[in-house]
């Protein structure tokens, strides 16, 4: 067994093609990891739709940093994706992503059906 608890990238170029495949790397099995930081590295909606796809069936990560990317409210589509079910992320931040009220409106359809999730950062978006 990998333990990697914590993971991050940061200022990273490419790393809307990269933070996918890290992701699918930190849910291989046999690996585990709880804290994956990816802030500040311009993921766009498209890097987001990776990632989520890499992340939905994860097992043991429990927090995802995502602040000061550039998700949106087609970025925020996605998360709220993963937080309808994935189940065991506890924390997450989206904060400082041009995240309008569309956007805020998807993630909390996300949490409808979630009971893990304890904190949500989204400070710095848009009203």
């Amino acid at each position: 067994k990998v333990d990697l608890s914590m993971l991050g990238l940061r200022d990273t170029e490419e790393v809307s093609l990269f933070a996918p495949m890290l992701a699918r790397d930190v849910s291989a099995p046999g690996r585990y990891c709880r804290s994956l930081f990816l802030g500040h590295n311009r993921i766009t909606h498209k890097g987001a739709e990776m990632l989520v796809e890499a992340l939905v069936d994860n097992s043991t990560l429990t927090e995802l940093f995502l602040q000061y990317n550039r998700l949106e409210d087609d970025g925020a589509k996605h998360i709220g994706f993963l937080l309808e079910k994935n189940k065991r992320l506890v924390r997450l931040d989206v904060g400082a992503n041009g995240i309008g009220k569309r956007g805020v409106d998807l993630i909390v359809d996300g949490l409808q059906d979630n009971g893990t999730i304890e904190s949500i950062g989204l400070f710095g978006n848009a009203p």
